[in-house]
């Protein structure tokens, strides 16, 4: 899977709710602010054929995978 890209990744400041969980949309917009926060965008979100495939760790560490 290819991971998303800076240019896909600015408009996630202002996220429209195209995912269903509002913490997620408030999380994703805070970290589309920050160059720290755009890496892990990048690194945890890629294309999927039919969209995205979302891979956050939890505090647990175990991975989450939210499509």
């Amino acid at each position: 899977m290819k991971p998303i890209t800076l240019s896909e990744i600015k408009p996630l400041m202002t996220p429209v709710q195209h995912f269903s969980d509002c913490y997620m949309i408030s999380s994703i917009g805070a970290l589309a602010r920050s160059e720290e926060g755009r890496k892990i965008l990048s690194k945890n979100i890629a294309h999927r054929k039919d969209g995205f495939r979302i891979r956050f760790q939890n505090l647990y560490e175990r991975s989450r995978i939210f499509s």
